[in-house]
């Protein structure tokens, strides 16, 4: 049995999750920037995650991670490994001790007090599972309400794009989901240009995956009003200064 299993992929993979950390990013698959990662895909084990299957690199997930989801599914797909590393059940004990969600440390106390037994370990993935569909709901009803009180006017357009940024930044709402929200409002012919103007001065807030479609869907839209001619015009200028595209960091 090794200590702990480490390469430089691992590594290098976690200095790049640190910077996503750090710009309020969600993590993405190795590899691309276009597939964000949910916590579904960290309880499935049909999932490839490649590099990210591995210890170092969900162990900082399970520290950092914001959301309390994404940081339990990370420690459920860590914990089989302390059959195979020595030191995973170190790792664990200690991510539990400075973890601020309690859901996480409640979680990782469970497995570890029953040596992870894999029953002990599915009943806190099925726990976790119920989690992420709860704040789903929670996070979606969230977001319908605030465009709802924005389009009944209860609530200015400069409060209602925070409020909405802030919302789609998270895990707990599907990217998919996200996506379709966003590029309807951009392209909705109900939505007051000014909107949309103000959308693209916070396009640096958006997860890449988001940036992706507004630039497909925008780009290939028909000019069949004299403002979406202006917003192509407007995100070509952003995409020539984005480091997602230009391929500068």
């Amino acid at each position: 049995m090794e200590l702990l299993s480490v390469s430089k992929e691992s590594l290098d993979l976690v200095d790049k999750l640190k910077k996503q950390y750090q710009n309020n990013n969600p993590i993405t698959m190795p590899g691309t920037q276009r597939d964000i990662i949910l916590p579904d895909s960290l309880l499935q084990n049909n999932v490839d995650l490649s590099v990210l299957d591995s210890s170092i690199p969900l162990a900082l997930i399970a520290s950092k991670d914001p959301e309390p989801t994404m940081a339990m599914a990370a420690s459920v797909r860590m914990s089989p490994k302390a059959f195979q590393e020595k030191l995973v059940p170190d790792v664990l004990r200690m991510i539990a001790e400075k973890t601020p969600h309690n859901e996480v440390r409640k979680g990782i106390d469970l497995m570890i007090e029953h040596d992870f037994n894999p029953q002990a370990i599915a009943h806190v993935m099925r726990h976790t599972q119920g989690s992420i569909i709860q704040a789903r709901t929670v996070y979606s009803n969230k977001m319908l309400n605030n465009l709802n009180e924005f389009l009944n006017g209860t609530v200015d357009s400069k409060l209602f794009l925070d409020k909405f940024l802030k919302l789609s930044g998270t895990g707990n709402i599907k990217t998919e989901i996200q996506t379709r929200l966003i590029c309807s409002l951009i392209t909705s012919k109900n939505i007051r240009p000014k909107i949309k103007f103000m959308l693209l001065e916070k396009f640096d807030r958006l997860p890449p995956p988001i940036k992706y479609a507004i630039v497909d869907k925008v780009l290939n839209a028909p000019s069949s009003e004299k403002h979406i001619d202006i917003l192509k015009e407007e995100l070509s200028w952003i995409v020539k200064e984005d480091p997602l595209f230009t391929g500068k960091t």
